[in-house]
């Protein structure tokens, strides 16, 4: 798959994607600003009664390519980090969203972000 990089003038619709994502599978996204770490929001997870948790992941939005130099780091945070991209599918042209967690390793794609994904994460948290 090829890398499609957005401008910054993009960044509000891609955040917004972040967002109606986050909030069709029901869970809480925050934008956050921690300077320096490349981490961009959080998507904190409801229980199963719908009350947030205090459980989260947190997003980094990659715009840029400044992704690399912040890896490392991401290693040291207190929750995962998901590294978030857009690519284009390769069979339709179509730009996909698609997500990784970047804690426990690093591949050139992951699977595409959309309700179900977000869900699978989730339920990691809550696995009896």
């Amino acid at each position: 798959m090829q890398m499609t990089y957005f401008s910054n003038r993009s960044l509000v619709a891609f955040i917004a994607i972040g967002m109606a994502t986050a909030g069709e599978a029901n869970q809480i996204f925050r934008l956050l600003n921690m300077t320096g770490s490349g981490i961009d929001g959080e998507i904190e997870f409801k229980d199963n009664d719908g009350k947030p948790s205090g459980k989260r992941i947190y997003i980094h939005l990659d715009l840029d390519r400044s992704n690399e130099r912040h890896f490392d780091g991401w290693r040291s945070q207190p929750v995962e980090v998901y590294h978030v991209i857009c690519q284009k599918d390769e069979a339709t042209g179509v730009p996909v969203i698609r997500w990784m967690n970047a804690t426990r390793q690093i591949v050139p794609d992951g699977q595409k972000l959309d309700m179900e994904a977000v869900w699978r994460v989730r339920d990691e948290f809550f696995r009896s």
